[in-house]
């Protein structure tokens, strides 16, 4: 996967991805290729591990924040004095979380 860019040759992204110029420069062409690598653009090639990121990334922003609807059902269960808390249930899950960290 590439993608074109703006940034100066040799410019870290992150640590995760390698700047491939689309030219090389001596001392006496720098000005020169500068100039053109700028007008052609670079290319960035991801590593794997970057664009799995970037999958999960954009999976992770389709979903919804809050599911309103689950929200909505304990609202109601709250009001209506419905809802009741197992304290041996949360205990235990609390007691696990402590214990994985």
């Amino acid at each position: 996967m590439s993608t074109p860019i703006s940034a100066p040759a040799n410019q870290p992204i992150n640590g995760i991805a390698r700047i491939r110029p689309t030219g090389f420069a001596t001392d006496n062409q720098a000005a020169v290729n500068r100039h053109c690598c700028q007008a052609r653009g670079e290319t960035v090639e991801l590593s794997q591990q970057a664009q799995t990121l970037q999958q999960v990334s954009a999976c992770q922003c389709a979903q919804p924040v809050v599911d309103q609807s689950r929200v909505e059902r304990l609202r109601e269960a709250i009001e209506n004095g419905g809802y009741s808390i197992d304290s041996q249930r949360l205990a235990s899950k609390m007691l696990a979380f402590e214990r994985d960290l």
